[in-house]
């Protein structure tokens, strides 16, 4: 097992790709902590893992309480006597354009894309630091790495969270805390199909369509990014930091 007995947490870990990390982690052998808003789906899924073998345990939380968020990630150190791999994946996309997105709407996507990434990385490596390393991955998106019609402050927020893992990264190398970062491209979610398609009833054609139209021929699964980052979490990727592992099919080449 790639990450036998490490302990992870996962932020944004009820649904999508979150919950492929939590799922794929927790087979992987670690000792898993998720969070999120979604009180059902997150006691679900620790439940459903905890019937096959492994360990996830659900703390409700909206990363925007930056003082909530310090205090689960100091809470999961505390039980387990150490943090090895904190992912900051919550998120969420606005499909508006510049001239649509108010103040409000921009700070909304601010203070959940970026805030919790850059104090997240900084209350993780903290503790990090004190045991002699660990493994950060930021969840990022290629619309950091390009322009996009109808998402300006999301793109703005994803290409800062690029930037941010990148300076941390030089920060803390000397520590042996790695900040890597990993950049889906379509991935079918529930937060793509709502941001795309919105009530749409035929989304399943829909979403294929996109796929069809990438160089590998199909959209991406939220597997597919979890496999990227358990790299990133794993000792396979020990000298690896300040990197941004872009999963997209071949769509920015």
């Amino acid at each position: 097992m790639r990450l036998q007995g490490k302990v992870a947490l996962i932020t944004g870990g009820t649904s999508g790709i979150g919950r492929a990390m939590v799922e794929l982690f927790a087979r992987e052998g670690a000792l898993v902590t998720l969070t999120g808003r979604a009180r059902a789906a997150g006691r679900a899924i620790g439940e459903a893992i905890a019937t096959s073998g492994g360990e996830a345990r659900f703390v409700p939380l909206d990363v925007r309480r930056l003082d909530e968020l310090r205090q689960v990630i100091a809470a999961t150190a505390e039980r387990h006597g150490r943090l090895d791999v904190q992912v900051n994946n919550a998120g969420a996309v606005l499909p508006k354009s510049l001239l649509e997105t108010s103040e409000d709407e921009f700070d909304l996507i601010f203070d959940t894309n970026v805030k919790p990434v850059f104090f997240g990385t900084r209350w993780a490596a903290e503790i990090m630091l004190r045991q002699g390393g660990g493994s950060i991955v930021n969840t990022a998106s290629t619309s950091g790495l390009r322009g996009q019609r109808e998402r300006a402050a999301y793109c703005g927020s994803k290409g800062a969270v690029i930037q941010i893992t990148r300076a941390a990264a030089l920060d803390l190398a000397a520590y042996q805390v790695r900040v890597n970062c990993v950049s889906p491209g379509a991935i079918d979610t529930p937060l793509l199909r709502a941001a795309r398609f919105g009530a749409q009833a035929n989304q399943d054609e829909l979403v294929a369509q996109v796929g069809r139209g990438l160089p590998l021929g199909r959209i991406g699964s939220p597997t597919d990014i979890a496999l990227a980052a358990l790299y990133l979490a794993s000792d396979e990727s020990e000298w690896v930091t300040g990197t941004n592992i872009v999963v997209d099919g071949g769509g920015t080449a």
